[in-house]
C-alpha cells in the first residue's frame, strides 16, 4: 500500500497467478513524469516473473487515472521486451482517456484490448502458448 504526501504521486500495483494460466498485474494510479520509473520497473518485475514462471501475462491498466506519453513508451518497449522473451502479454485497456489523449504521440499499442482481464485469460487458458 502506497501512501501519499501532498504533491506526490502514487502508483500501486497488484500481482495475481490466475489457475497456472497467466499472471495478471493490475496498476493503478496515474502513470506521470514523477512515476514512471517506477511503472517501468513494475512493467519489468511482471515480465521476470512471468518468464520465470508463466509465458502469459495480462497487464490490466483499468486502474490507471492518467498515463502520459513516456508511461505508454514504457508499455511499447514492454511489449518489445515480452516477445523477445516469448511472453504472451495482453494490455487490458484503461478508460478511455487515458490512452486516447497520449496514444497519438506514440503510435499504437498492438497488445492492447478492450475485453476484460477474466475474457482475457479465459481465452488464454483455451489456447496454447505455442499458438499465440
Amino acid at each position: 500500500m502506497s501512501t501519499r504526501r501532498r504533491g506526490e504521486a502514487v502508483l500501486r500495483a497488484e500481482r495475481e497467478a490466475v489457475d497456472g494460466v497467466a499472471l495478471v498485474l493490475r496498476v493503478v494510479g496515474a502513470v506521470d513524469l514523477d512515476t514512471r520509473a517506477q511503472f517501468e520497473e513494475l512493467l519489468q518485475a511482471g515480465l521476470r516473473e512471468c518468464s520465470a514462471h508463466e509465458d502469459r501475462l495480462v497487464i490490466d491498466l483499468s486502474g490507471l487515472s492518467w498515463c502520459d506519453a513516456g508511461g505508454l513508451r514504457c508499455l511499447r518497449a514492454t511489449e518489445q521486451d515480452a516477445l523477445a522473451r516469448r511472453v504472451w502479454l495482453v494490455l487490458v485497456a484503461p478508460a478511455e482517456h487515458v490512452i486516447n489523449r497520449t496514444a497519438p504521440l506514440v503510435g499504437g499499442l498492438s497488445s492492447l484490448t478492450e475485453i476484460g482481464v477474466k475474457q482475457v485469460v479465459a481465452r488464454m487458458a483455451r489456447r496454447p502458448a505455442s499458438l499465440r
